[in-house]
């Protein structure tokens, strides 16, 4: 996986978030709606930068609200 952030693409694919936030592909297909997206046709494509400030300002929440927490 690339280690900076704007090597990223801007619109990343399931893979890739998945990867970022090592879960399974099914997980992101799961919340993608808590996720900053754009759906094109049957293609799921998610924002890069909005998904890594979205990441910053979760920390606001308790750890255990998050969705991709689980115990």
């Amino acid at each position: 996986m690339r280690k900076n952030r704007r090597s990223l693409p801007l619109w990343l694919s399931v893979k890739e978030v998945a990867e970022i936030l090592n879960v399974d592909k099914q997980t992101v297909y799961d919340h993608a709606d808590l996720l900053p997206h754009v759906r094109i046709g049957r293609t799921i494509r998610f924002d890069r930068d909005g998904l890594f400030l979205q990441a910053r300002n979760i920390d606001h929440l308790q750890f255990s609200q998050c969705p991709f927490y689980e115990k």
